[in-house]
């Protein structure tokens, strides 16, 4: 059976069935909490609630989505909530100790233990083609051939995408200040396959998930990681939903007093970060989706309705970005320039929704900045930004073009519902 046969046989009562599923990914998540953590023991018990949630969340799952890469995923949010509760953060300044496990376990070099931390940001950044080919070559060892058949593409172009994805990985780390091979990335990726496959350690690994289907595994670190993880995503889900049905859009934001008019205007607008770039778009583009929804009425159409798909498509599409953007841009940011980095992922999502000139997006990344910086902390310029909503909203709006106004207008609506919902979306979850 495939996986998705499996799911369905354990949701009809068949335990054998999860036990297996649990069995084959086991290792690729629990090498990779080992990668992001640097702790066996730690690493052990987000692996075994990332498989408490799968338990609780397969069942609702599209068979579209690639459980490798949701294992993935899933553990990346696991291991970022364990990392907070230690009062970390995940970038490149973490400490050197953290990976001294690595380092002795493996004997890997400076660089190697480094990547180690990056290489899963690397791997889930890659296309979902590249994605596929990499992790089945790599993570579940499978031939080109066995990749090419799976995928429907041929055996050369599966070869092309694994080196392909190999090689994005690799500029991927080296932006990042890590220098290693492409050929060194399997080797990252697979160190701890083989320590996981044992009898032992899967068999500890099934046993403690299912004490947790069973409720015997109350108190248990697993199970309190994945309570803890469940109840984060519900809570982020029903603030974006909460907003939707409310307003029609996502929650309104708040502004600055932007002089757009003035004769010299301050510096051109630059990213410094082309993630912040990818991210800004990204966001625009929920936006528009939002905006589409905002024109249906509350809830939706009705079952039936011939246009019910395209709302549930766009209500979707929001969901979903709103927590991956939110979750790559807490990782993208740093405590020293965080105010920075959010003015400008907000001018370039601007930009993007209104078609701001350069002379428009100076300013209104300077406006952004200014009132960011206010406050001893960034709560408090998130909370300045916020209270200054009105202001910002008029000020923009007398400095847009006709052409402009109307993409303002069915966007954000005229009265600036939608304007800067990133900024309470992230008031309201902190």
């Amino acid at each position: 059976m495939n996986d998705w046969q499996l799911v369905a046989a354990w949701t009809q009562g068949e335990e054998q069935a999860f036990e297996i599923l649990v069995r084959k990914y086991f290792p690729i998540v629990y090498s990779a909490a080992v990668r992001q953590l640097g702790d066996a023991h730690s690493a052990q018990d987000v692996a075994q609630s990332v498989f408490i949630v799968f338990a609780r969340k397969a069942p609702k799952l599209s068979h579209d989505v690639a459980l490798t890469g949701w294992f993935l995923r899933t553990t990346r949010f696991v291991v970022r909530d364990v990392l907070k509760q230690m009062n970390r953060r995940i970038h490149r300044e973490q400490t050197a100790g953290a990976l001294a496990a690595l380092e002795q376990t493996a004997g890997w070099e400076p660089d190697w233990a480094n990547a180690a931390r990056f290489v899963d940001e690397a791997l889930l950044a890659l296309s979902a083609g590249e994605q596929a080919c990499v992790v089945a070559r790599v993570l579940e060892e499978r031939s080109f051939r066995e990749i090419g058949q799976s995928l429907q593409i041929g055996e050369d172009a599966a070869q092309k995408r694994v080196s392909r994805g190999l090689e994005k990985m690799r500029h991927f780390l080296q932006k990042r200040g890590v220098k290693v091979g492409a050929v060194a990335i399997p080797a990252i990726l697979g160190a701890n396959l083989a320590a996981t496959a044992g009898p032992a350690m899967l068999g500890t690994a099934w046993t403690g998930v299912q004490a947790a289907l069973q409720g015997n595994a109350a108190g248990t670190t697993g199970l309190a990681l994945a309570e803890q993880f469940i109840k984060t995503m519900a809570l982020r889900q029903l603030i974006r939903l909460s907003s939707l049905v409310t307003l029609g859009v996502l929650l309104l934001g708040g502004g600055a007093l932007l002089a757009l008019n003035g004769t010299r205007g301050p510096p051109a607008f630059r990213v410094s970060d082309p993630r912040l770039e990818t991210l800004g778009r990204a966001w625009a583009a929920v936006v528009q989706r939002a905006a589409i929804l905002a024109g249906f009425p509350q809830g939706g159409p009705p079952a039936g309705d011939p246009n019910r798909a395209a709302y549930d498509q766009a209500r979707t599409f929001v969901l979903s970005e709103t927590t991956r953007v939110s979750t790559e841009l807490d990782q993208v940011v740093t405590a020293s320039r965080e105010r920075e980095q959010v003015a400008e992922f907000l001018t370039v999502e601007l930009r993007e929704t209104l078609g701001l000139d350069e002379r428009q997006q100076a300013a209104v990344r300077a406006q952004l900045r200014e009132k960011l910086s206010q406050g001893p902390t960034f709560k408090d310029g998130l909370r300045a930004l916020y209270n200054s909503k009105a202001a910002f909203a008029t000020a923009l709006r007398q400095s847009l073009s006709a052409e402009q106004l109307r993409r303002y207008d069915q966007s954000y609506r005229a009265d600036g519902i939608g304007l800067l919902a990133f900024v309470a979306l992230q008031l309201a979850e902190q």
